[in-house]
């Protein structure tokens, strides 16, 4: 960094007793900033799809008939012999 010597010699000249540490652009102090958060942006993205995928596998028909119990029979007027339509 040729505009290093330059900054130091300034903040020298300020006040003595300060040290410049560990200088970086913009740039690398950003990026670092965003790591963290791709990170958990991808996750949420991938959690978000796993969700999708099993509330699509889970609104599938399993081949299990589905059956009312006998009060929500009674009310929807169904009659006891025959079961819940399957899906």
């Amino acid at each position: 960094m040729t505009v290093l010597s330059p900054i130091r010699a300034h903040v020298n000249a300020l006040d003595s007793t300060l040290a410049v540490v560990e200088p970086r652009t913009m740039d690398d102090v950003i990026a670092d900033g965003m790591a963290d958060t791709s990170l958990q942006t991808w996750l949420l993205g991938a959690f978000a799809g796993l969700a999708v995928v099993l509330a699509a596998v889970g609104s599938q028909c399993d081949g299990v008939p589905r059956r009312i119990s006998g009060g929500t029979r009674s009310a929807s007027g169904r009659p006891w012999g025959r079961p819940a339509a399957t899906c």
